[in-house]
């Protein structure tokens, strides 16, 4: 094949151009593909813009890049065809230049020959076929024999006369797949290249899919964590918020060692709380005026207007022992009726100071005060906090009216069972003699303290204090029963449920067990469950009791039974008996966030790794007739071997003295003993359930 026809160094060029257009093509395809599928767009969190910075950064189709992209991907096309079609046509010149028809048809090129003898040596040579193609030896015959070929053969040099090649040809040609000629080897160093080019773009495919993977995994281990966090710190309505900055003010001044008052007082001294209290005493600055107003208006009219009805068990929540579900079962049309006047403004609210007769805020603190119940004692959180009142801070924190307002009503909800039977408090119910605006802003402020002493459990837990969460426990079951912790509570509580339940609320364990989830025996870092199965004994007299109550009133038991709910923790702990117990790691990110301060998460994580806690689940029994049943602890064994004592303790939201503590004790074995993979620091637990 005469070289000088065909253009080698065309070859490399070649190649060049059609793995750029290959290449070029992937990422066009791909980013239409992109932004063909692409979200709406919406504003991401810190996580999901992590993950957005592993991925391949899409680029929209609008922009110069992809534009740049796009036209270098047309021209490496078309030059690519070009170039192929210059080397084709090289080729194909090739080819004719070494046309020579007597050589394939095996005669002499200085003799003449008719045309039958040539038809009759064409036929031999098609019959033997050797070396040449059938085509080139038909080639050949057209060139001697065929009166157009001739004359093509004599003025071109090949029968089918003048050489056309294309301008363009896309084809692949052998020449690219098995390279030729003397630049064949820079095509090999171009295939090189691009080989590890692909292989460059592979791992960095697979190093994104490893790092996507990883911050899907580190997601989901922070996923209910961070739920916890917000639901900690998430903001309620308007009229009765709860606010992140007061659950941080709370947590900032509360240690493991804290009591139920310290809690309540914090609860009382929040930001959000001092001026929900100061609220309320503006409402009533407010209907002072428009009663001035509507009197005055009266007497021109010449005529009066009733005192508004109240009931009285409902604002007081008369005796506070009972299940708050069916109070709103039994609320009574009166109830409903006065709330409508009130509303529509048909009724007159009388208030404290203004009415005679009328008892509030101050009959409440005097009766307090007669049983050394107010003031009451300055807790380390009142004295450690400074009150601004009108631009100046205040010497006595009850010279606040609105922290002094939330205070008796927290000092109220403690002495329920003295207030709620106060001969006078029931005579002044008798005659409408209520001033609402303290007793059902009571009402509001039980709410609010219930959803401030929610969030107060969950960051406890995530501080991991058994000691803390077990004090909010307690703190929650006062409030709600409305008494304080001392014995002479427990034994009226007690009393108040033999007399209505003929029974006290009690649980008994039949049986307990630790297991590893996923293996016979427990080595360090396992996923563990506890499983105790427990009995409510009273289950069947509290059920006899609800369903007397609600044929008394002509209430339809189911109704009433629907809304019962009966609230248990169990909390797990562990202490090691042959070495030092293990510390658990807290979250210090999400407590930072939650505004938390460094030197509270350091007092916490302080505090003995025996009162760390290992898990914490509610169990809500909704079934007032449930006698029995099994309950699982989830939690993961400590990351130290050794011998150790678990504690799980049930403990009540609702009643008093029914918390019980059993025992439990197991072998932790190392987990490289058993064969197992070691537990890094990154897999090991951060959260609490």
């Amino acid at each position: 094949m005469p070289a000088q026809h065909v253009p080698f160094y065309l070859m490399p060029i070649a190649a060049l151009l059609g793995l750029y257009a290959v290449t070029a093509g992937f990422r066009v395809g791909s980013l239409l593909y992109a932004n063909a599928t692409k979200q709406p767009q919406r504003k991401l969190s810190a996580r999901e813009r992590l993950q957005q910075q592993s991925k391949v950064t899409m680029v929209p189709l609008q922009s110069r890049e992809f534009a740049f992209l796009f036209l270098s991907f047309l021209l490496s096309l078309i030059a690519y065809a070009f170039v192929v079609a210059r080397v084709e046509a090289g080729f194909l010149k090739a080819e004719r230049a070494l046309f020579d028809p007597y050589v394939l048809l095996g005669l002499d090129a200085n003799e003449t020959y008719n045309a039958t003898t040539i038809v009759e040596v064409f036929k031999n040579v098609v019959k033997q076929q050797s070396g040449a193609t059938l085509e080139d030896i038909k080639f050949a015959y057209q060139a001697l024999a065929d009166e157009r070929g001739m004359l093509n053969y004599k003025k071109y040099g090949h029968p089918l006369g003048a050489l056309e090649v294309d301008a363009f040809n896309m084809k692949i040609p052998s020449w690219l797949l098995v390279p030729m000629g003397p630049y064949r080897a820079g095509v090999y160093v171009l295939y090189g290249l691009a080989v590890l080019f692909w292989f460059s773009v592979a791992v960095q495919a697979y190093r994104r899919y490893q790092l996507e993977k990883k911050l899907q995994a580190d997601s989901a281990r922070t996923k209910s964590e961070e739920e916890k966090a917000k639901a900690a710190g998430a903001m309620l309505d308007d009229s009765n918020s709860v606010s992140q900055g007061d659950l941080a003010f709370m947590m900032n001044q509360l240690k493991p060692t804290s009591d139920y008052q310290d809690i309540l007082f914090g609860i009382c001294a929040a930001p959000d709380t001092v001026a929900w209290g100061l609220r309320q005493l503006d409402k009533v600055e407010e209907i002072k005026r428009e009663r001035k107003e509507k009197e005055a208006a009266n007497r021109n009219e010449g005529t009066t207007k009733k005192k508004d009805d109240v009931d009285l068990g409902a604002l007081l929540d008369e005796g506070g022992w009972d299940d708050e579900g069916t109070e709103e079962v039994t609320k009574s049309f009166e109830e409903r009726k006065t709330e409508l006047k009130a509303v529509t403004g048909q009724a007159v609210q009388l208030l404290e100071g203004v009415d005679d007769g009328v008892l509030g805020q101050t009959w409440v603190e005097n009766a307090l005060a007669k049983v050394n119940q107010w003031p009451p004692s300055a807790a380390a959180v009142l004295k450690n906090v400074s009150f601004e009142y009108k631009g100046e801070i205040v010497k006595d924190f009850l010279d606040h009216p609105g922290l002094r307002r939330v205070l008796c009503m927290t000092m109220g909800r403690l002495n329920s069972h003295l207030l709620n039977g106060h001969p006078q408090l029931l005579a002044a119910g008798a005659n409408k003699l209520i001033d609402q605006t303290y007793f059902r802003g009571s009402m509001e402020f039980r709410q609010r303290a219930g959803l401030l002493l929610e969030g107060t459990l969950r960051l406890s837990m995530m501080l991991r204090s058994y000691r803390l969460v077990h004090t909010v426990l307690k703190t929650v079951a006062l409030f709600r029963i409305g008494c304080h912790d001392t014995p002479e509570a427990l034994k009226l509580f007690e009393t108040m449920m033999q007399r209505q339940n003929n029974c006290l609320p009690r649980l008994e364990v039949h049986s307990k067990s630790i297991t590893s989830v996923d293996h016979s025996e427990i080595a360090t870092g396992d996923k563990c469950e506890l499983e105790v199965d427990m009995e409510r004994l009273h289950a069947e007299n509290f059920l006899k009791a609800k369903v007397a109550i609600c044929q008394q009133q002509g209430i339809p038991p189911q109704v009433a039974l629907q809304a019962y709910r009966e609230g248990w923790w169990l909390l797990l702990r562990c202490k090691r008996l042959d070495g030092p117990t293990p510390a658990q790691p807290l979250s210090v990110d999400i407590l930072r966030n939650l505004k938390i301060d460094d030197a509270q998460i350091d007092l916490f994580q302080q505090e003995d790794p025996e009162y760390h806690l290992l898990s914490a689940i509610p169990v809500i029994v909704s079934n007032v007739a449930q006698q029995r049943g099994k309950f699982q602890v989830k939690f993961t064994a400590p990351h130290e071997a050794g011998k150790y004592r678990f504690f799980l303790t049930i403990k009540s939201q609702d009643f008093l003295g029914a918390d019980q503590e059993i025992e439990i004790t197991e072998t932790v074995v190392a987990a490289s003993s058993v064969g197992r993979e070691p537990i890094s620091a990154s897999d090991e637990p951060k959260k609490e359930k």
